[in-house]
């Protein structure tokens, strides 16, 4: 359950775990809050239903969540999981419904208020909800405890997963990549895919890259 599969970061684990639960012959299907942008062909070539409630982005509706429970119910999932702030609390409140069914929810962010405290206190109410929660870094996850948004004992760090073969590209690509960029061989080159905000920190990596050059 995910609150848009839209193209970033957050839909791509959701994207890659259910691929990844499909080839491990698991049955998988994800339900997008509002209309999907991308991912749904990749998923359903990988034999993974794609569901949309036809949310609107500041409109909560009853109707989406009477069609998520008979996703619920055609499905029979034997584990739900949630992603983003808003798919973590519709999960939730589909909880009571479904109190048999375990839901593990994820956030995917360092704060998913978005500077807003009113958040907090939904996540506080219904974090009891959630048999699970993960956030997607050590530091997160801290954040998250430290503001009663997760209960330590029943939550964890789990960092993303990368399918590394899409980072391996073929070095006749590799080598054509460099010359339009007018780089030699020897000339070391990094990519950064973000947008430009506080939060994506990328002074650490540049320190992190310039210390790598003296080791």
């Amino acid at each position: 359950l995910s609150t848009s599969l839209n193209l970033g970061g957050a839909e791509m684990q959701v994207c890659l775990l259910a691929e990844t639960l499909a080839r491990r012959g698991w049955q998988v299907a994800v339900v997008s809050m509002v209309k999907p942008l991308h991912f749904v062909e990749r998923l359903r070539r990988a034999g993974v239903a794609v569901h949309s409630l036809d949310m609107h982005p500041g409109r909560p509706s009853l109707r989406a969540i009477l069609r998520l429970a008979r996703i619920y119910r055609r499905f029979q999932p034997d584990v739900v999981h949630s992603h983003m702030f808003h798919a973590n609390l519709l999960g939730r409140a589909l909880k009571p419904l479904f109190p048999r069914i375990p839901l593990v929810s994820t956030a995917h962010d360092h704060d998913e208020t978005c500077g807003r405290r009113s958040r907090y206190l939904p996540y506080r109410l219904t974090r009891a909800a959630s048999d699970f929660m993960t956030n997607v870094s050590s530091a997160s996850f801290a954040h998250y405890v430290e503001r009663g948004l997760i209960h330590r004992d029943r939550g964890a760090a789990v960092v993303n997963g990368l399918d590394l073969s899409r980072f391996d590209p073929a070095r006749s690509d590799r080598q054509a990549a460099r010359r339009a960029l007018g780089l030699t061989a020897d000339t070391f080159c990094w990519c950064a895919i973000g947008r430009l905000v506080p939060k994506k920190d990328y002074p650490t990596l540049i320190r992190a890259v310039q210390w790598l050059a003296t080791q």
